[in-house]
């Protein structure tokens, strides 16, 4: 199976070239479980069974003009969520020493809009 021919390659430290990348990505029916097993067993030999943990904190929700069908905070969605600003940046600070003290690894910032604003960049 070209699968498995793939992960043999794959931990033997080998790359992949885009045409099997893009093989790998096309992948349906029962042989997506014969792909999640050799991403396992490749997990497994360069990353161990470890985990790392981050945290993201949503710093300004909602009132987005955007209209991506997947979010809550989009123009379609008819979401009840909370609507707030940006956060103020003592508060945001504090949410990083959280995570921090709770052995969180990365520390992330998510705000509603396509990008964050020049404005709401220096106050973070």
């Amino acid at each position: 199976m070209e699968i498995k021919n793939l992960e043999k390659k794959i931990l033997n430290g080998g790359p992949l070239s885009r045409e099997e990348t893009l093989l790998l990505s096309g992948i349906k029916g029962p042989d997506i479980f014969t792909l999640f097993d050799s991403s396992n067993r490749i997990r497994e030999h360069f990353r161990g069974n470890k985990i790392g943990l981050c945290s993201i904190v949503n710093a300004k929700s909602g009132a987005c003009s955007e209209d991506c069908s997947f979010c809550a905070q989009s123009s379609r969605s008819k979401a009840q969520i909370k609507v707030y600003p940006l956060m103020d940046k003592k508060i945001i600070l504090q949410k990083a020493i959280e995570a921090k003290k709770s052995g969180i690894q990365r520390f992330s910032l998510v705000t509603s809009g396509r990008k964050v604003s020049a404005a709401d960049l220096r106050k973070i």
